[in-house]
């Protein structure tokens, strides 16, 4: 007897003791289940909350942040990340057909061809009213301004009255400057002995100009053409200023850029210079 109670003694507290630990390992087996079903609803969630968004975000802030928190605190993190990166795709895609349809594919060539049309049509308006001031203004002129607008001299050296020789004409004293009046010529052309500085041609180029203008010997006051041959290479007027190649070196670079971009070089220069006309090949 005293065997069976020892038995059943050692029997119960072996179910003491053995019994919690089972009901234990049970709840954790149990508990991946549920917490699955946390994952699937937290994504659910944060899939509604992404097209509430997109909608016109319906829920409040506070709203927001409580679905946030409650995707973060789940253990399916990859599911949420790739929830948010399928509705990143979304609008992106979504703004891109916006783009899209807001481009005027047909609109912008009609709009260059009707400014191409319209700045054609202003040159050929202003063509008929430039020529027409031109011809009034040959109407105008006697017999002697017509011929002497065809002259064009050229001052190199000059001797004042009261000077013991010729000197550069550098600068225009009085004496030219009534010639330029008093003929009204229709240009002067420049040589080196005229052109040795920047400075001192632009002021020589505008004094000719003021001279031509001023109409002392009211006859007429046409702007003159200041002209110069300014080619490169060994034909180089100016003092100063970009000493380019002939036109023979720039010809045989085969390059037609090159032999652009000289000629814009040239141009400019004689621009700044109050220079019109430039006798080089072109």
């Amino acid at each position: 007897m005293m065997k069976r109670y020892k038995l059943l003694l050692a029997l119960a507290l072996s179910l003491l003791v053995f019994w919690p630990l089972g009901a234990i390992k049970a709840d954790t087996v149990n508990q991946p289940p549920e917490s699955a079903n946390q994952s699937e609803q937290a994504s659910a969630a944060v899939v509604t909350n992404s097209s509430d968004s997109s909608a016109g975000a319906r829920g409040t802030p506070s709203q927001d942040s409580q679905i946030a928190e409650k995707a973060l605190s789940v253990s399916d993190v990859p599911s949420v990340a790739a929830t948010e990166t399928t509705a990143s795709t979304k609008e992106g895609n979504t703004g891109n057909l916006v783009e899209d349809s807001a481009k005027p594919a047909t609109a912008q060539p009609a709009e260059v061809l009707s400014a191409a049309n319209q700045t054609q049509d202003q040159a050929a308006s202003d063509a008929p009213s430039a020529s027409k001031r031109v011809r009034e203004l040959v109407e105008d002129m006697t017999l002697r301004q017509k011929i002497t607008q065809m002259l064009m001299p050229d001052f190199r050296k000059w001797q004042q009255e009261g000077q013991a020789a010729q000197s550069d004409m550098t600068e225009l004293n009085k004496e030219v400057a009534e010639a330029v009046d008093k003929y009204d010529f229709g240009g002067v052309i420049l040589f080196a002995e005229n052109v040795k500085g920047t400075a001192q041609t632009l002021a020589l180029t505008q004094a000719l100009q003021q001279a031509a203008i001023s109409n002392q010997a009211n006859n007429g006051k046409l702007p003159l053409l200041l002209a110069i041959d300014q080619e490169g290479g060994i034909v180089y007027r100016l003092g100063s200023g970009t000493a380019l190649p002939g036109n023979m070196a720039v010809g045989a670079t085969r390059d037609p850029e090159l032999a652009n971009q000289a000629g814009q070089i040239i141009g400019r220069e004689l621009s700044a210079l109050g220079l019109n006309v430039n006798f080089a090949p072109v």
